[in-house]
């Protein structure tokens, strides 16, 4: 039981979601299989026969539950010296019938347990957004190691901002798959809370706007929030370290992309780059107009398109428009090539990257119509996913 227990080191809970410590938790379920059981102190005597042996164990038992309920899994067991000591048991110290007895038990151990799928993941308890919440938002202040202590608002907003400014400044690396799973629940809902959009509810240029535009039916406009797409992939206006933006709520669509997709899409993207790094050199970066593929994770999009747009440092030069129609043909290049049908352009290069608006408006516009002429049953639906009212209104003038 306690193998089991170092697995998942969470809390237990018993059917009505109350917290029960381990000894209660197993004498129940041995309880259930011999009703005669007098206490689990009968069953402990057999575990080992030696009394020195008997001791080491109880020692463990209380150095690893402190004679209380064991850790919440509001605050999963992250100490390892506390895990690890439960592994210096060696199971040829256990009676094989003792051994023979858990065996019989342990599925229906994990069962009570491991995460279940009712109408959802659920967790041990955690239903509730604001539960997933606090859970995460300890996990991430325990992962950060600088932050452990760091006090927490007591409002959900200042909740909200503290999570997705410890998510943004992590490094990527692996987190703990309990926490994962928290997390992709959290996020999955807070798509369906803001509202996901699907291509039926985008009108084509042809329907909202009328006219003969070449390839209306083929494009749309569409304003908002680009994480709520549920198109087949999202183009993130990233930067050479192809790593997201590590500026705590930041609002830079690298942030909120990397935000609502979850910790893995860091780790995926650094997956990557270290892959590139080891071909090229590790001082590799990634190249202007050079687009990446990675899943989407929680997003409702199924990818994501990262790709590096031109910054305009000085004037706007001939090879900075080149650069950014590039852009847009080498993504659309990566879509034909992958099977991705739909895709939704972010204003790429404006914002921080200075590209004049309406330039970088007439460059998108222009680069799509083109690569539509050369390949027009390559897309089904290409989005131009725009924010501000000033992108709107040069879109609206030229796709008219």
């Amino acid at each position: 039981f306690l193998w089991v227990l170092r697995d998942f080191a969470l809390e237990l809970v018993d059917e009505k979601g109350k917290s029960v410590t381990a000894k209660q938790y197993m004498e129940n379920a041995l309880r259930e299989e011999n009703p005669n059981m007098i206490s689990l102190n009968e069953y402990n005597k057999g575990i080992i026969e030696e009394m020195n042996k008997k001791n080491e164990i109880r020692k463990i038992i209380k150095l690893f539950f402190k004679e209380r309920d064991c850790y919440t899994l509001i605050r999963p067991i992250h100490d390892e010296k506390k895990l690890k000591i439960i592994d210096q048991i060696p199971q040829e110290q256990l009676r094989p019938e003792f051994l023979s007895q858990m065996n019989s038990l342990v599925e229906k151990i994990f069962d009570n347990i491991r995460p279940k799928n009712i109408n959802g993941s659920y967790m041990n308890g955690i239903t509730t957004q604001e539960q997933r919440l606090d859970y995460l938002v300890e996990a991430f202040k325990t992962d950060s190691g600088a932050y452990r202590n760091l006090d927490i608002p007591d409002s959900i907003e200042g909740k909200k901002r503290v999570l997705r400014s410890l998510m943004n400044i992590r490094m990527p690396g692996k987190m703990d798959a309990a926490v994962l799973k928290v997390q992709d629940e959290y996020l999955r809902s807070r798509a369906e809370e803001k509202g996901i959009v699907t291509l039926s509810d985008i009108p084509t240029v042809k329907e909202a706007f009328g006219g003969a535009k070449r390839f209306a039916d083929k494009l749309s406009l569409w304003q908002g929030d680009i994480t709520r797409l549920a198109v087949d992939a999202i183009v993130n206006a990233a930067n050479s370290q192809m790593l997201g933006c590590f500026i705590p709520m930041h609002t830079c669509i690298d942030n909120t992309i990397h935000t609502f997709a979850g910790v893995q899409l860091r780790e995926e993207c650094n997956r990557q780059m270290e892959q590139l790094r080891a071909e090229y050199g590790r001082d590799y970066e990634q190249p202007t107009a050079v687009p990446m593929l990675t899943d989407a994770y929680n997003l409702p999009a199924k990818k994501v398109i990262h790709i590096v747009g031109p910054i305009v440092q000085y004037d706007l030069t001939e090879k900075l428009e080149t650069d950014l129609s590039d852009c847009y043909k080498n993504t659309l290049d990566m879509c034909l090539e992958n099977g991705l049908k739909s895709v939704a352009f972010c204003c790429i290069s404006t914002g921080v990257f200075r590209f004049p608006n309406k330039r970088a408006a007439e460059i998108a516009v222009a680069g799509v119509d083109r690569w539509l002429a050369e390949h027009s049953g390559g897309m089904e639906r290409i989005i131009f996913n725009i924010f501000k009212d000033e992108d709107r209104k040069y879109y609206e003038e030229l796709i008219h």
